[in-house]
């Protein structure tokens, strides 16, 4: 028997020992890879405030073109996003509360405008009025300039 207890302790320190191999060499990798991590993030943290620095001067140089860019860019990527089912039925109701609202507003435009108009007297009414009296006005001026026309012949 005490060979089968001694092969178990042996066993049981293997084990032990290979577990803390693994253990210690879990550490070394651990901290190897916090490291690096930190060392990228670094890295991109210098290459992120030096582009900021660039395009913030970029912008300030060329805000026109910043901005024409950056609509160019907008659009490009909305056009080549994929719409999926889910965002058509998320966006559907919001699209129809735009159509509405855009309707909405032209109703609200086309009041006030018709509004101000009749206020100013403006409206198809007082323009068929008018029309109607500078034809009146065109007939009697037509009637005197040819009652005038034919005064001046017959005394001559």
């Amino acid at each position: 028997m005490t060979s089968v207890r001694d092969s178990a302790e042996r066993a049981g320190t293997y084990a032990s020992e290979k577990l803390n191999e693994a253990k210690t060499q879990l550490r070394e990798r651990t901290e190897a890879t916090r490291v690096a991590a930190s060392e990228a993030l670094q890295t991109a943290r210098g290459k992120a405030a030096e582009a900021k620095s660039a395009t913030a001067e970029g912008i300030e140089n060329n805000p026109v073109t910043a901005l024409v860019a950056g609509i160019a860019v907008g659009a490009v990527i909305g056009a080549l996003l994929p719409r999926s089912e889910r965002e058509k039925a998320a966006l559907a109701p919001i699209g129809g509360k735009l159509n509405e609202a855009a309707h909405t507003a032209i109703a609200a435009a086309k009041a006030a405008g018709q509004e101000k108009l009749d206020e100013l007297g403006i409206n198809k009414d007082a323009a068929s009025k008018q029309v109607s009296k500078l034809m009146q006005a065109v007939t009697k001026t037509a009637g005197a300039a040819g009652t005038a026309a034919v005064g001046t012949v017959k005394t001559r």
